[in-house]
């Protein structure tokens, strides 16, 4: 079998270690660390881990970080319905 790209609606729902470490201002290897401690839940997606966007935001809210603009947008539009 081939490999299969995620569409973009999974990609939005997921933020990778690369994406989360930064935010927290700690490595990506930390944040899969925390993932292994069971700090952060996270879900292997083929070969990577991945942290669901609400995860994250809980995350980020327990260390008192910002929360990225783009992802209130997001959530926004998903109350709506």
């Amino acid at each position: 079998m081939g490999k299969s790209k995620p569409c973009s609606r999974q990609t939005r729902r997921f933020v990778s270690t690369n994406e989360m470490g930064p935010l927290l201002g700690v490595s990506p290897r930390t944040i899969r660390n925390w993932i292994k401690d069971g700090e952060i839940t996270g879900h292997k997606i083929g070969h990577h881990l991945k942290i669901t966007r609400e995860e994250a935001i809980r995350v980020l809210r327990r260390y008192q970080q910002p929360i990225p603009s783009a992802w209130h947008r997001n959530s926004k539009t998903r109350s709506l319905s």
